[in-house]
């Protein structure tokens, strides 16, 4: 008997587009979804859904023809968990830990810490900690700092749940460094009288 598959469903910008987000799972689910005689293909041939693919920690399932989500919720979300539940388990490795950083940092945090004139990057993975560095309007900002801890990280800890994100003291060493020559603050200049 198999463990039941702790999971929960996204909307995405697509209305007819559900991704179901696996907890503890950050392998990737491509393979699964792409079964041939696996449950979610089996509603794919029978016209219940109009394609199904996987990654890092999530499925995406869409719509057939003629379909409407509340008629068929309950089925798609027992395919979903079947289909996950056979899925090849392993460890996480640092590839699907970054890939699905990268994912959820693109979707999730770039778009946020954009909008105020920052920048996050992923700088490295190793174990379970995801290395972030800070840019921009983001650097030395208190609430990027926030953003990392209640965003990000508990975004990951859905999936991978002792996942750490913590910033790269060495990026913030090279930023904070002073450039050469007289520093000019953008003020207009003053004319006497």
């Amino acid at each position: 008997m198999t463990e039941p598959v702790l999971m929960h469903p996204e909307a995405t910008s697509d209305p007819r587009v559900l991704r179901w987000v696996l907890t503890g799972r950050s392998n990737s689910l491509a393979h699964a979804t792409a079964e041939p005689d696996g449950p979610l293909q089996r509603l794919v041939v029978h016209g219940t859904l109009r394609r199904a693919t996987g990654g890092a920690g999530w499925i995406d399932t869409e719509l057939g023809a003629g379909r409407e989500w509340r008629d068929i919720a309950a089925e798609v979300r027992h395919a979903v968990g079947e289909c996950a539940a056979y899925a090849a388990p392993h460890m996480v490795s640092d590839t699907d830990l970054g890939e699905l950083a990268q994912e959820v940092l693109e979707r999730e945090i770039a778009p946020l810490a954009g909008a105020h004139g920052g920048r996050i990057e992923i700088v490295g993975v190793e174990g379970h900690t995801v290395t972030v560095s800070l840019a921009g309007a983001c650097h030395g900002c208190p609430a990027a700092k926030v953003t990392l801890q209640d965003r990000f990280q508990r975004s990951l800890a859905r999936r991978v749940p002792d996942v750490t994100v913590v910033e790269d003291s060495r990026s913030a060493a090279r930023t904070t460094a002073r450039p050469a020559g007289p520093l000019r603050l953008p003020f207009p200049r003053w004319r006497r009288g």
